[in-house]
């Protein structure tokens, strides 16, 4: 089995493999190739949602996943669904009176129904409604009380209870079953400020509510209906707010970031982050506990910051490999199918971050082989070792069970070794083609390697561009300008496929690029400027399609990367620039497939 990266090109041509060993070879082919892998401590992939993806407006003023899994950005454009791909825009419509009557939105939170709610600046509250594909305006002055809360800053759901922070009113209790207004909250009942920045719970039933001029407020509802209101942090501004798993409370203040004791009111203020890099004034937007990774996240100005528990600090966690966060000033954060961290920005989108734990393991890393292109053909023998080849530094062997890795081939070590393809016999022997330097033969049991080449051989060709061991243990060796050559075992040398016999059959083109043994027993070669041959090993026989300018007649396009057989028995044909062929061997026909 083998799978063929051909450079320059990065052409992909995979040979028949048996599918158990599939997920295996491909993994150490997407760890040996891959320019960026997750690690698991700072290192994260990510994807930037911008108005590429149809997003509205940029800054983004809160993130939440609803229960069919869409994302919804709530903008000072409108509210965006994300579907992975692209966003819809759900906005202002002066001709619809029950839809939206502003653009700013300020939060997002759905229910336990799974209702999506919506809350805007001078626009009041909203309900999305999914037959009708919209939102609409719920309004709060429902019921006895003629109070109304059109300016709202936060949504936070517990229950049958939406709890709604207003910029002017305080906080109004809204009955989720009955949609109506169910109680107001203020100063007049206790608390410490009416105007209110956010609203969050604890795992004790708790109510905490932060105000923009005096602190953040915790409120406790007895069994018997009764109220407590206790104001801790009291002449702050508090930002945003959360509630650990650990029992505290965590605020954003202008100061920074306060740990909040809620047994004994103390709190602990956190103005520094790695490298004694002090975190300006006003810098930090939103916390949010994460508890499957027992950390704390924060949006700033300037990145991510990641707390831990066990070192008590915080840390900027923008290890991306083009610092593109800390260009940033990130304001709002959401976790989504526990390891997809959402983060909205001032005027930068959205970032998408995987979080998840890597699962994989680096092996033939630039310091192990000495390479920038490790991995240009790589194989799985019958023992289960791993084999590369490098770009410019030989051949390797790898045990990832025992993580040994072995270097078997080099070459003239004033030159640099470009191994190129490799294939395994079934006496077990290592065949591999090098770019300049010919074929190899490595005998694992005895240790020796054999070159074969144009001056020891009849292997007209240095530069081998794939190989191939067919059915009846026959190698098919492939060159890059000098064709197609069949290895004979009796005289321990190579059969030059590329001269016409008698019958006028030859291979119809010497860049050869892939080789493929098909159910029927065909031999099949792709090559770089004559499209395939078909090689029927009985009669000695080669048919040629090449490209045709009659549709179904011939392959898209001339230049053949990769060939491969389904398990229905449908043959194949990916092309350099015509997209996917796929052979019908009755007809003799092609199907095209394009992007187009």
């Amino acid at each position: 089995m083998e799978i063929l990266i051909k450079m320059p090109y990065l052409k992909f041509a995979l040979k028949k493999i048996r599918f158990k060993k599939m997920r295996k070879l491909l993994l150490v082919i997407l760890l040996i190739t891959a320019e960026i892998t997750y690690a698991q401590n700072n290192n994260f992939a990510f994807e930037q949602i911008s108005s590429e993806h149809g997003l509205s407006q940029l800054t983004i003023r809160d993130i939440v996943q609803d229960y069919l899994g869409f994302m919804w950005f709530a903008t000072e454009g409108g509210i965006n669904k994300f579907d992975g791909y692209s966003c819809k825009l759900y906005s202002f419509n002066p001709l619809d009176p029950e839809g939206l009557r502003t653009t700013m939105i300020t939060s997002l939170c759905q229910d336990k129904n799974n209702n999506l709610w919506a809350g805007t600046h001078g626009g009041g509250l909203y309900k999305f409604n999914r037959e009708k594909d919209k939102f609409v305006y719920v309004p709060l002055n429902k019921g006895n009380n003629t109070q109304s809360g059109e300016k709202i800053f936060s949504l936070f759901t517990a229950g049958d209870n939406l709890w709604i922070g207003t910029r002017e009113k305080g906080v109004i209790k809204f009955n989720l079953k009955t949609e109506t207004v169910e109680k107001y909250f203020n100063t007049e009942i206790g608390l410490s400020s009416n105007a209110i920045t956010f609203i969050t719970g604890d795992k004790q039933g708790n109510i905490w509510i932060g105000t923009s001029n005096n602190g953040i407020n915790k409120l406790s509802i007895n069994a018997d209906g009764s109220i407590n209101i206790k104001v801790f942090e009291p002449g702050v501004l508090i930002i945003n707010a959360a509630a650990d798993s650990r029992g505290f409370v965590w605020i954003v203040t202008t100061e920074g970031i306060k740990k909040l004791n809620p047994e004994n009111g103390l709190s602990k203020l956190y103005p520094y982050i790695e490298n004694n890099n002090e975190i300006k004034s006003g810098s930090v937007f939103y916390i949010y506990p994460d508890d499957e990774r027992n950390t704390i996240w924060a949006a700033v100005s300037g990145g991510l910051l990641k707390y831990s528990y066990n070192e008590d600090k915080f840390s900027l966690y923008n290890s991306d490999k083009n610092k593109i966060l800390s260009k940033y000033t990130l304001r709002t954060l959401y976790i989504s199918n526990k390891n997809i961290l959402w983060a909205g920005t001032v005027s930068g989108g959205v970032f998408k971050i995987d979080l998840s734990p890597s699962k994989f393991f680096n092996y033939l890393s630039y310091e192990q082989t000495g390479s920038a292109v490790p991995g240009m053909s790589i194989i799985q023998d019958r023992d289960g070792y791993f084999w590369a080849g490098t770009f410019g530094n030989g051949l390797f062997q790898l045990d990832s069970g025992k993580n040994i890795i072995k270097k078997l081939y080099q070459g003239d070590t004033n030159k640099k070794t470009y191994v190129y393809c490799i294939t395994e016999d079934e006496e077990g022997n290592i065949w591999y083609g090098t770019i300049f330097n010919g074929l190899f033969r490595y005998n694992k049991k005895t240790g020796q390697t054999k070159n074969y080449n144009s001056l020891n051989s009849s292997l007209n060709s240095r530069g081998i561009s794939y190989l191939h061991v067919d059915k009846e243990n026959n190698l098919w060796a492939g060159t890059h300008a000098m064709g197609l050559f069949k290895y004979d075992k009796s005289s321990d040398d190579f059969i030059d496929m590329n001269i016409e016999d008698r019958a006028g059959f030859k291979v119809s083109d010497k860049g050869i690029t892939c080789i493929y043994e098909d159910s029927r027993g065909n031999l099949w070669i792709g090559t770089e400027a004559k499209g395939i041959d078909r090689f029927n090993k009985k009669e000695k026989k080669f048919i040629n399609y090449p490209y045709s300018t009659e549709k179904h007649k011939g392959l898209s396009h001339n230049y053949v990367i990769t060939i491969m057989e389904d398990s229905e028995g449908v043959l194949w044909i990916g092309t350099y620039s015509g997209g996917l062929n796929k052979f019908n061997y009755e007809t003799e026909t092609f199907t095209y497939y394009t992007i187009e």
